[in-house]
């Protein structure tokens, strides 16, 4: 059960179900935030996927499978990480210098506020698939119970395999040393569903005898 929770934690870090976060509209004065002045009802988000890759906070394997990296120390308390920041500005252009540093900045604060010690000893925040403090998600605790729950039912009835698409992803990642990962992402957009993209099935399902 502990591995099976790792599993799960682990592909929702690398595949959350929102990735972009969640938005938000500063109040009718400006807002500071970690040094940075918006205009009121400027929008923020925070960006759950850019935080759950960097090597800033999971080292060199940030886009690796690495379920072992959560079975090293017991789970986060997360009233613990209730001071996590919770935006980021999101009217600065897109890969502007603005924009990567406030991300950076939150990352950070995300390490010392949600830390845990993987296997290696590296430090890593608690993913923010369910947000946390007092906000968080009201029914994570069910919707976790519910993965374990369907995963093990669908691994004991039926085989997974790469579909045509992800296989060629897959080939193309290893010919420029990416990660598996990367060719998830760039197969399946960030979100990974039953539906076939292009009709394209991303995985191939077959019962087991």
């Amino acid at each position: 059960m502990p591995y099976t929770s790792a599993v799960i934690k682990e592909s929702l870090r690398l595949c959350p179900p929102n990735p972009w976060g969640t938005n938000k509209v500063t109040t009718e004065r400006e807002t500071e935030i970690m040094g940075y002045k918006l205009p009121k009802g400027s929008y923020v988000e925070t960006p759950v996927l850019p935080m759950a890759i960097l090597e800033r906070n999971y080292g060199t394997t940030a886009l690796h499978f690495k379920p072992e990296r959560w079975l090293a120390s017991p789970p986060v308390d997360p009233t613990h990480s209730a001071t996590v920041a919770t935006a980021a500005a999101v009217d600065a252009p897109a890969g502007s210098e603005a924009m990567s540093s406030s991300t950076d900045s939150i990352a950070h604060i995300s390490t010392e506020s949600a830390a845990a010690v993987d296997t290696n000893g590296l430090t890593v925040p608690d993913p923010l698939t369910f947000m946390v403090g007092p906000r968080d998600c009201i029914g994570q605790s069910l919707a976790r119970m519910e993965l374990q729950v369907v995963l093990a039912v669908l691994l004991t009835r039926f085989r997974f395999h790469p579909g045509a698409k992800l296989r060629q992803e897959l080939k193309t990642a290893e010919s420029l040393g990416q990660s598996a990962v990367s060719a998830i992402h760039a197969c399946a957009e960030v979100h990974v569903t039953m539906q076939p993209a292009g009709s394209q099935m991303l995985l191939g399902i077959e019962c087991r005898s």
